[in-house]
């Protein structure tokens, strides 16, 4: 073999083996990228999973919506002035925030 052979077949493997170097950094690239955006939308993911797992039916819906106008009512009632009115709300509440526990069973 002269030179000029051993040097195009040199530059030959040369090119190989740089080729070849590439593919599995490329391979870690595209597996680091998928891994970044996986765990970027794994929130997402959980979340959407547990609505779903725990969605609630229109009348739990309306029990909860309940519950929070009335607490929001007895908080704009004082207790000492208007006793009666404030016991009865009370009274609801408890009576609905009961029947929400036992749906929830």
């Amino acid at each position: 073999m002269d030179a000029v052979t051993m040097a195009n077949a040199s530059q030959t493997i040369i090119k190989s083996n740089i080729d070849d170097d590439n593919e599995p950094n490329l391979s870690l690239f595209y597996l680091v990228t998928s891994a970044s955006l996986f765990s970027a939308f794994i929130p997402v993911i959980v979340s959407l999973l547990l609505n779903l797992l725990t969605w609630d039916s229109q009348m739990e819906q309306s029990l909860k919506r309940q519950v929070s106008d009335l607490k929001e009512e007895l908080g704009s009632i004082n207790m000492t002035d208007e006793f009666a009115k404030y016991s009865k709300i009370q009274r609801k509440l408890i009576k609905i925030t009961d029947e929400l526990k036992n749906k929830s069973k």
